[in-house]
């Protein structure tokens, strides 16, 4: 893909196979680079295919960009629906969902409207097996890292699986996302109000050595997003949002205390 001349949507659907053709293979010679071990892209930087990488995502970027602007939208969602659906239907592997997601990315660039339809996507998935939650798990992460989801996003989507199934195990799956969120500076804790109101939900149902527990991680995720909270104030701003997003931290105090 290149030059300056528009592409009809027919052809640009052709341009993005081949793309996705060539991404697989990137993927699946990372993959066997990584021999086995679950590593990361930035782990693999100076691996030989970095700089095939870095052309595909060029080449998606301009793709969308050629594309006449009356159809763009409607052509960039839709490719961008099957990157998506490839997330769930394709390799499971870190780094084939880290390739995917850089994709999504390098479109999004050209596309802007793609990341709220992303938001909704999100929400219409709903894992039954333990496998599929893990692969969900990774790719929320995984959007929510490249800042393709925000916090707010993956708060109602969440909010409303745990709702609807408040078991041991979407209990579990929700506070491992909520923890690599707040680990990784991309959230803090005030920022899932609808989660804390369905988890305080789930754990006076609890029997008492699961809700002590579930509410030691809770107070453990809140000291951890008000040391986050910190730093960023003492660089002068940054991170997440900071401590004073979403609920005030002693109104989360007061609802642990009566859980």
């Amino acid at each position: 893909v290149g030059g300056s001349g528009e592409i009809p949507p027919r052809q640009a659907l052709e341009v993005f196979r081949r793309l996705l053709a060539k991404l697989d293979g990137i993927a699946r010679a990372l993959v066997r680079g990584a021999g086995g071990r679950e590593l990361s892209l930035e782990a693999l930087s100076t691996h030989e295919t970095g700089a095939e990488l870095r052309e595909v995502l060029a080449g998606l970027r301009s793709l969308v960009a050629q594309v006449p602007a009356a159809s763009r939208d409607e052509v960039a969602l839709r490719l961008g629906q099957q990157l998506f659906k490839r997330m769930y239907e394709g390799p499971s592997e870190l780094l084939s969902l880290e390739c995917l997601t850089r994709a999504l990315e390098a479109m999004r660039q050209a596309c802007p409207r793609l990341r709220a339809e992303l938001a909704n996507w999100i929400g219409l998935v709903n894992p039954l097996s333990d496998r599929d939650k893990i692969l969900h798990k990774t790719n929320l992460i995984l959007l929510v890292r490249h800042r393709l989801v925000t916090a707010a996003e993956l708060d109602h989507c969440l909010s409303k699986n745990l709702s609807s199934s408040q078991t041991a195990s979407w209990v579990d799956l929700v506070l491992q996302i909520m923890r690599q969120c707040i680990v990784e500076k991309n959230a803090v804790l005030q920022e899932f109000p609808k989660l804390l109101e369905v988890l305080m939900h789930c754990v006076r149902n609890m029997q008492q050595n699961l809700r002590e527990q579930v509410l030691k991680i809770l107070k453990d995720l809140q000291l951890l997003s008000q040391r986050s909270a910190a730093e960023a104030d003492a660089k002068g701003g940054g991170g997440s949002g900071g401590g004073d997003q979403g609920r005030p931290a002693s109104s989360l105090r007061a609802q642990m205390s009566r859980a």
